[in-house]
């Protein structure tokens, strides 16, 4: 039986080292170095970006951070559950630090925001039982 021969890639990589992959078509190139399958590549990957993205939040996510928020007590609830979920995560990477960073501080302007809410409303109750200048 003959012994069939791939051709390979004929790239260079950066590290000065030959590609090594299969070369495909004619142009003596694999899929990854090969410049006329650049925009094939590039709808590829966007395809793989939307799939991961689209998988990232799950209904049953969803489901389970609608939540109402109206109250500090609120809040608290949430970031609670979310700092257990961070620290009982098997794997923290990146992305999760950066979601919790982003949380806590939305859960603090939010806080701010519910205790103005509150300070006007108290204040508007105040100005109902007091007679004008």
């Amino acid at each position: 039986m003959p012994i069939r021969k791939t051709k390979l890639c004929k790239a260079i990589k950066s590290n000065g080292k030959p590609c090594g992959a299969p070369a495909v078509g004619t142009h003596g190139y694999c899929y990854w170095h090969d410049e006329t399958r650049a925009a094939e590549r590039t709808a590829a990957r966007l395809k793989g970006t939307r799939a991961t993205a689209a998988r990232s939040v799950t209904p049953e996510l969803k489901a389970e951070f609608v939540i109402a928020l109206d109250t500090a007590g609120d809040v608290k609830g949430m970031l609670a559950k979310l700092i257990r979920d961070l620290l009982t995560e098997p794997r923290v990477d990146e992305r999760n630090i950066k979601r919790a960073r982003c949380v806590g501080y939305l859960a603090g302007v939010l806080l701010a925001a519910i205790t103005t809410s509150d300070l006007e409303a108290r204040v508007a109750a105040l100005e109902k039982g007091r007679p004008g200048p």
